[in-house]
């Protein structure tokens, strides 16, 4: 690209040695292309899908409602931010999901890297709050141990926002 402008400067120059004044029509031709193909390789910003999923066990007497921020820069996810409210008022099931919902997140951090989490238990709800960074997680790994994920990632083992909106969505989550 460079090269281009800089023999299209120096043609100019040339011309107008030449005795001929067409630079600055010249110029307005090349200035639109110069500024669509400078857009072309540029990344775009990066984008938020907000995911939410709801569910209710009335026979075991609790109701989980979870949303996931999707961050994503050219179809590449980058994190996922979840929260998820497990609402009861049996405290022993708030307590199957608080250690559950800790040492889930605990392991895969433990094995892949990039999951922080906190987990709270009051008045009635325990909520876990978590953020997966793939950028510092070992996705070779964590792919290689999810085979179910091979769908969801590009060809450097990426996950992608396609592949993991649709993921959500077929767990039943509306994304936007």
């Amino acid at each position: 690209m460079l090269i281009f402008l800089g023999f299209l400067f120096s043609y100019d120059i040339i011309l107008l040695e030449g005795g001929i004044m067409k630079k600055g029509l010249k110029f307005l031709v090349v200035l639109p292309i110069v500024f669509l193909t400078a857009g072309c390789g540029a990344e775009k910003k990066e984008v938020v899908n907000h995911c939410v999923l709801t569910s209710t066990s009335t026979t075991q007497g609790y109701s989980v409602n979870s949303t996931y921020d999707v961050y994503s820069k050219n179809n590449v996810v980058s994190k996922v931010v979840t929260e998820e409210v497990v609402e009861s008022d049996n405290e022993s099931v708030l307590s199957y999901f608080e250690k559950y919902l800790k040492e889930t997140y605990e392991s895969q951090n433990e094995t892949y890297g990039g999951t922080t989490n906190k987990v709270t238990n009051e008045n009635g709800k325990v909520t876990s709050s978590t953020t997966i960074d793939y950028s510092k997680m070992d996705l070779d790994k964590f792919v290689k141990s999810n085979t179910a994920l091979s769908s969801y990632v590009n060809d450097k083992n990426q996950l992608t926002k396609d592949g993991v909106i649709s993921l959500y969505e077929s767990l039943g989550a509306k994304c936007e």
